[in-house]
């Protein structure tokens, strides 16, 4: 019998104690075995009915066993987990550096999992089941002598009194939906023929980036089909655009779906663009065949980016290490209680990431987990690149020790993500916002001032596209020094140029509902603009998928968990008036050619203004409204080349009378 609400430990040799205020505690006790530790009150509190005894006590708790506090021997109550796992020197001292996961043979397979705080672990091979042996550092291992190829497991982990189900965190195949995960051969998975993608001096600006949905760009599909394979169908098309990078919104195991059903008419299926983290190296099972199959998604994700890399294009993966989609179900968290998420100083966990936990990057284990991840991924699928969702939100360390790893992998490598600043409970100068600019470089940034001043912001403004007023010297900044006098960037690779990505309005979308354009003629002309000045500004070019087919989400500014008749990739559109890829093909082929010997000026003509980009063989002319006294650049009505090769629009004259962008051949 117990008359002891809860013990929690707090902290190495600090003990809180919660008990009916009218109790009696003439002696208190710490138990562990035979042994009794005495306990010293430090303080009290009350709250209602309730005392609250802070204890201390001399000696080393081992944290992977079981304790007890005893009350004038009368009550006794387990020690349970409190905030220790917050502490600087639990990080320290329990941060272990070796193999996590599974490591198979055809003769044995052992496991290794870290939770320091677990008192035993289980783990259940094919049901059934083998008790784990702790090391040091954290660390439960066992080696099951049998071929395991195949096998499904998962753990059970006790920390407190109860035991719970966890999935290995890092776990590399997984069953629908999560419910256990399987040892595999990675021999017997795909074999990759090429390697990464050459990034031409290893220099970010000469990249450009098209950011794709595996599901928008299928569509509807049946239940067995793969969107993994049906998307190396589209692969020609993206090549035939000039790009160099596909980017992958996240294709990791994620919540929100059923990853059984991929047909939007069954009354089962659910939409979501992935920012749901469940299982990190895992590639979700909703684009696989079957989701059942140990090998089947990893094959035929590995088919895919082999047949990206053999068109000559890069893989980047949207990854999402700022939260996870249910906190109380992630595998590293219930592992580690109070250790994976940052806290405010009541232990409440923030939301900075409007996802109702943020992940505590700078912890030495998440980190790792972190690296771990982004390795695997690199290694063992030839990822090229990776865009970090919220990268304001984690520390510098982590993306500084990141990049070290995977450079010396692949110097290739590109690194880039929402530098927003964020609040966190570290420092704003040490988290990897845009203010950390020349502390991660190469590391580039999403640049939403140069969204913002040229397609305005996310639900007002015109911007520049749209007839907003902006300075020669502003527009030079923007579009031929990559922002480095207004952003904080040290170098002009450091600057991803864009007017829409998947959040938010397509910009088709705002030039028709917000600026309520009704004419297609000059809907299609903003839209040309647009797409001109990200692709002729000096910086990296990002092209979400579908703006050169005017892509529309019918009016929706945040469709992450709508259906295909809103998400869908407009392949109707296709060589109708809302076709740009000819344009944007143009625009590429002129953007590679003029990039080595970029010149810029503003001259002053005829009473109007010209912002002029030049090389030897082309001339970029961007001219001003000459009416206005001041410099006021119209939208764009036309973009011509004068070349027998490529021809966008003919023109009669190359007389300039008109605003908006000429590109003529010399």
């Amino acid at each position: 019998m117990s008359n002891i609400w809860g013990a929690y430990l707090e902290d190495y040799n600090y003990i809180k104690l919660i008990i009916p205020i009218n109790t009696k505690y003439n002696l208190l006790y710490l138990e562990h075995d035979k042994l009794r530790i005495p306990l010293v009150i430090d303080r009290y509190d009350s709250y209602g009915n309730e005392l609250y005894l802070h204890l201390n006590y001399d000696g080393d708790i081992l944290l992977h066993e079981d304790y007890y506090v005893v009350v004038n021997d009368e009550y006794k109550c387990h020690l349970n987990l409190g905030k220790i796992t917050r502490s600087k020197r639990f990080d320290v001292d329990n941060y272990y550096d070796g193999h996590l996961g599974f490591e198979y043979s055809k003769d044995k397979t052992t496991f290794n999992i870290w939770t320091p705080v677990a008192k035993e672990v289980i783990i259940v091979v094919n049901e059934r089941r083998h008790k784990l042996n702790y090391i040091n550092r954290g660390l439960w291992t066992i080696t099951i002598n049998q071929d395991l190829d195949k096998a499904s497991y998962y753990y059970l982990v006790r920390i407190n009194e109860a035991f719970v189900k966890v999935l290995d965190p890092y776990a590399i195949s997984s069953s629908s939906n999560h419910e256990f995960n399987y040892v595999i051969n990675l021999d017997n998975t795909y074999q990759l023929e090429n390697s990464y993608y050459k990034l031409k001096d290893n220099n970010y600006i000469n990249s450009i980036i098209y950011e794709i949905n595996i599901r928008d760009i299928n569509g509807n599909v049946r239940n067995e089909e793969s969107l993994y394979l049906k998307s190396i169908d589209k692969i020609t098309y993206f090549k035939e655009l000039g790009i160099t990078h596909l980017q992958l919104m996240p294709v990791f195991g994620f919540g929100g779906v059923n990853e059984e059903v991929k047909d939007n008419n069954n009354s089962k299926f659910k939409y979501n663009w992935g920012y749901n983290p469940v299982q990190y190296m895992i590639p979700s099972g909703w684009y696989a065949s079957n989701p059942d199959d140990p090998y089947a998604r990893i094959n035929e994700f590995k088919q895919m980016i082999d047949s990206i890399h053999r068109n000559n294009l890069g893989v980047n993966l949207d990854v999402v290490f700022n939260h996870v989609y249910q906190s109380e179900l992630f595998s590293l968290g219930l592992l580690v209680p109070g250790y994976v998420y940052r806290t405010d100083f009541s232990g409440f966990m923030m939301n900075s990431s409007y996802c109702g936990n943020d992940i505590r990057t700078e912890a030495l284990m998440n980190r790792k987990f972190i690296i771990d991840t982004l390795v695997f991924f690199q290694q063992f699928y030839k990822i090229d690149g990776f865009r970090f969702d919220l990268m304001g939100l984690i520390d510098n360390d982590t993306i500084i020790d990141a990049k070290r790893k995977l450079e010396f992998i692949n110097p290739s490598v590109m690194l880039y993500g929402e530098g927003w600043y964020m609040n966190t409970d570290l420092p704003m100068n040490l988290n990897a916002n845009l203010g950390s600019a020349n502390i991660l470089k190469p590391v580039a940034y999403f640049n939403d001032y140069y969204r913002n001043r040229l397609s305005g912001k996310l639900n007002e403004g015109n911007g520049f596209i749209l007839g907003d007023f902006i300075s020669n010297d502003e527009l030079t900044d923007l579009l031929n020094e990559g922002s480095i006098k207004t952003m904080p960037f040290v170098d002009k690779s450091q600057s991803i140029n864009y007017i829409e990505c998947h959040d938010n309005y397509t910009f088709y979308d705002k030039v028709k509902y917000l600026y309520r354009c009704n004419d297609i003629k000059k809907c299609k002309d903003y839209c040309k603009f647009g797409l001109g000045l990200v692709l002729l500004s000096q910086g990296i070019p990002f092209i979400h998928s579908g703006s050169e087919l005017m892509r529309s989400k019918s009016g929706n500014d945040n469709s992450y968990n709508l259906f295909d008749n809103i998400n869908h990739f407009p392949w109707e559109n296709r060589n109708s008036i809302y076709d740009l890829t000819k344009y944007v093909i143009d625009l590429i082929k002129i953007r590679k050619t003029i990039s080595g010997e970029r010149r810029s000026k503003i001259i002053y003509n005829d009473n109007h203004y010209e912002f002029r980009i030049s090389s030897s063989k082309y001339q970029v002319i961007i001219k001003n409204n000459y009416e206005q006294e001041h410099i006021y650049f119209a939208p764009m009505t036309y973009l011509i080349f004068n070349n027998e090769e490529i021809v966008n629009e003919k023109c009669e004259s190359l007389k300039i009378d008109s605003p908006g962008i000429w590109i003529l051949k010399k």
